[in-house]
C-alpha cells in the first residue's frame, strides 16, 4: 500500500518545483546572484561587468522560460516567436557587451581581447540573421497556418 503524504500538492509539482529552483539558482548564481564568489572572482573580468550582468541574467532567465514551454507546448509558431524573442534578447546583450568590453586581457593573453570581438562581431550577426529567420518564418505561419495540407512537405 502507498504511503500518503502530509501534504496536499502532489509529489510531481513540489518535484518540478525544486527543479526549477535549483536550475535557476544554477544558472543565475555564477553571473551575478549577489553571492560570494561571483563574478567577481574571474581575473578577466572588470568592475564593467555590473553595467551588463543584468541583460546577462535576463537572457538566461528568458531561455530557461521559454526551453521550459517547449517541454510542454512547441507549436512550429510558438517555436519561431520563441527562438525571435531570445533572439533579440541575445543581439541586445552582445550590442551591450561590446559597448561595455568588461574585459581585461594582459600580457601573454592580449590576443584574447581581439579573440572576445570577433567572437562577439559572429554572435551579433548571428544572432540578427536569427531574428529574420524566425521574422521570416513567423510572418509565413501566420499567413499560411497549414502549408502543403499540414504535411512537412509536397512529397508523397
Amino acid at each position: 500500500m502507498r504511503p500518503r503524504l502530509a501534504y496536499s500538492r502532489p509529489v510531481s509539482r513540489v518535484r518540478w518545483r525544486s527543479f526549477v529552483t535549483r536550475g535557476r539558482d544554477i544558472l543565475l548564481w555564477p553571473p551575478g546572484a549577489g553571492r560570494d564568489p561571483g563574478w567577481q572572482a574571474l581575473p578577466f573580468l572588470t568592475s564593467d561587468t555590473s553595467q551588463v550582468i543584468g541583460l546577462v541574467n535576463l537572457s538566461l532567465a528568458v531561455s530557461l522560460a521559454v526551453n521550459v514551454v517547449y517541454l510542454f507546448y512547441d507549436p512550429p509558431w510558438l517555436k519561431s516567436l520563441g527562438d525571435l524573442v531570445t533572439s533579440g534578447i541575445g543581439l541586445a546583450v552582445a550590442i551591450r557587451i561590446w559597448q561595455v568590453f568588461p574585459f581585461a586581457f594582459h600580457g601573454s593573453s592580449a590576443w584574447w581581447s581581439t579573440a572576445a570581438r570577433v567572437l562577439l562581431i559572429l554572435v551579433i550577426v548571428g544572432s540578427a540573421m536569427s531574428i529574420v529567420v524566425q521574422a521570416v518564418s513567423l510572418a509565413r505561419r501566420a499567413i499560411h497556418p497549414h502549408p502543403h495540407g499540414g504535411r512537412l512537405s509536397t512529397r508523397t
